[in-house]
C-alpha cells in the first residue's frame, strides 16, 4: 500500500494546531466575563455569559454564574429563579450516567456533567437564602436553611472528613434565620453547630471563630437556661458580658453580608513526555489558583458616627476549595493515570495495523487529555459579616472597605435603612478588586 509522504510532512503542523486547541479550558474561556465583573459592569458580564456556547454538560455552570450576576445587579428574584433551576439540575444529574463515566475514562473528566463540589452545592442554598433575606422573605430563607441541614447531614454520612462535611457559615446563617423567626431552640442548636464547624475548620487553616458567633451562642444558651454550657463557654471565650436576649429584642439589628473578590480559579498543570515507541504521553491535573481579594475587612458607620463596627470573615471559600480538591486529588490522579495507560494501549494497537493510524490515535489521545477546570467562578473568595444592634429607627449607613495596608479603597452608601424592634435588617455587597485577575 502506497502512502503519500506529504501526509507525514504535514503532521507536525496538524499536531501543533490540535495541541493548541486542546489546551483551551473552561477557566480560560471565562476571562472576558470576569473582566466585566472587575469593572463593576455585571449587566455587561451577563450579556457575555448569555453568548457563551456551553454544552449540556456545563449547563449548571451557566445557571450558577447567571444567578450570581443577577444578584450583583440586585435582581434577587431573578437570581433565585436560576438557583431553583440549578437545584433541579443537580437532582437530575447528581448520579453520573454509565455513558458519562465511560466517556470520562476514555477521554477526560470534563466529559461528565458538572454538578459542582459539595461546598458549591451548599453555596447555592446560602446565596438563595441571602436573596430571600434581601427580599424580606424570612420564611423562604428558613426553607433554604432546612435544605442546607438535610444536605449537610447527607454529606456527613457519606464523608467522614470532618472538614468537608461541615460548612461553618451555612450553620451560622441558619442560626441567624432561625433566631429571626423566633425558633429559639433551632437557633441554639444551629449556633452550637456553627461553633463546632468553625473549630473544625480552624484546625486546618487560619479561620478564627467569629467573635459575634461567640456572643450569639452565649446569649441563646443564657436565654434557654443552659447555664452549665453557658458558663463553660463564657470562661473558654473570656467573655463575661454580652447583650441579653431581652435587650436585643428591645432593639433591632442590621446584619451585613460582604462578598469579597472572586473564588479561586482552577488551572491545569500538564506534563508531556515521549514514551515507548515514540508515543507522547500527557498528564494534566487541576489545581486552584487563589485570586487577590479586594479588602482585608470593612467598617460600617452609622449616621456619620466615629465608632464603626468592624466585619469578620465568616466563610473562607479559597481554603475550602483547596482542601476539597486536595481530598479529591488521589482519585483524580488515579483516574488520570489509568486513562493514560489505556490511551497508550489503544494507540499501540492502532499502530500495529498501520503506523500512521497509531500516530493519529496518539495525537488525539494527547490533545484530549486535559484537566477538568470547571468551577463556580462568580463565587467570592471569602465572605465577611457585620452585626450591628440599633434602636428602632431609620439610619444612613456608610460602608468602608479597607485593604491589608489599612487604606480605604472603596465606600458604599446605604440610605434610609429601616430598623424594626425585635427584627433584623439585612444588607449585602459584593466588591471585586482589579487585582483579582492578576496572576501571582
Amino acid at each position: 500500500m502506497h502512502i503519500n509522504k506529504s501526509v507525514f510532512s504535514g503532521l507536525p503542523v496538524v499536531f501543533a494546531a490540535l495541541l493548541l486547541g486542546g489546551c483551551a479550558t473552561y477557566s480560560s474561556s471565562f476571562k472576558p466575563i470576569e473582566q466585566e465583573i472587575v469593572a463593576h459592569r455585571p449587566a455587561k458580564a451577563l450579556e457575555l455569559l448569555e453568548k457563551q456556547k456551553l454544552s449540556g454538560k456545563d449547563a449548571l455552570l451557566h445557571l450558577l454564574n447567571k444567578a450570581m450576576l443577577l444578584r450583583m445587579m440586585n435582581d434577587y428574584s431573578g437570581s433565585n429563579a436560576q438557583f431553583e433551576m440549578a437545584k433541579k439540575y443537580i437532582e437530575q444529574f447528581n448520579s453520573t450516567s454509565v455513558t458519562e463515566q465511560t466517556a470520562s475514562f476514555l477521554v477526560n473528566d470534563s466529559t461528565q456533567s458538572f454538578v459542582g463540589d459539595p461546598f458549591e452545592q451548599i453555596m447555592i442554598h446560602i446565596y438563595a437564602a441571602l436573596n430571600y433575606l434581601e427580599l424580606n422573605n424570612v420564611d423562604a430563607a428558613r426553607v433554604e436553611a432546612l435544605q442546607v441541614d438535610v444536605k449537610l447531614r447527607k454529606l456527613a454520612s457519606m464523608n467522614k472528613n470532618a472538614l468537608l462535611r461541615s460548612d461553618p457559615f451555612a450553620r451560622y446563617l441558619s442560626a441567624i434565620i432561625f433566631e429571626d423567626m423566633s425558633d429559639w431552640s433551632d437557633a441554639t442548636i444551629a449556633y452550637r453547630k456553627a461553633y463546632e464547624a468553625y473549630q473544625a475548620h480552624s484546625k486546618s487553616y487560619s479561620l478564627t471563630i467569629p467573635t459575634s458567633l461567640k456572643h450569639d451562642l452565649l446569649r441563646m444558651l443564657d436565654f434557654q437556661g443552659l447555664n452549665d454550657e453557658r458558663d463553660k463557654l463564657s470562661k473558654q471565650f473570656g467573655i463575661s458580658n454580652w447583650k441579653s436576649h431581652k435587650e436585643l429584642r428591645q432593639q433591632g439589628e442590621v446584619i451585613l453580608f460582604l462578598s469579597n473578590g472572586l473564588a479561586p480559579i482552577k488551572r491545569e498543570h500538564t506534563v508531556s513526555r515521549a514514551g515507548i515507541g515514540g508515543q507522547i504521553h500527557r498528564i494534566s491535573l487541576p489545581y486552584y489558583e487563589i485570586r487577590k481579594n479586594g479588602f482585608s475587612h470593612a467598617r460600617l458607620y452609622v449616621n456619620g458616627s466615629e465608632q464603626p463596627i468592624r466585619t469578620e470573615i465568616v466563610e473562607d471559600i479559597n481554603n475550602i476549595a483547596q482542601k476539597t480538591l486536595a481530598a479529591n486529588m488521589p482519585a483524580i490522579a488515579a483516574r488520570t493515570l489509568a486513562r493514560v495507560i489505556t490511551k497508550h494501549k489503544t494507540a499501540k494497537e492502532a499502530g500495529k495495523n498501520h503506523g500512521l493510524a497509531g500516530l493519529l490515535v496518539n495525537v488525539v489521545n494527547v490533545i484530549t487529555e486535559v484537566a477538568d477546570t470547571r468551577s463556580w467562578l462568580t463565587l467570592p473568595g471569602d465572605i465577611h459579616l457585620g452585626r450591628l444592634p440599633l434602636p428602632p429607627g431609620t439610619y444612613n449607613l456608610e460602608l468602608e472597605l479597607v485593604d491589608h495596608a489599612g487604606h480605604t479603597i472603596s465606600r458604599h452608601q446605604y440610605k434610609d435603612v429601616i430598623v424594626k424592634r425585635g427584627r433584623k435588617t439585612y444588607l449585602s455587597h459584593h466588591w471585586v478588586s482589579p487585582a483579582a485577575l492578576r496572576r501571582k
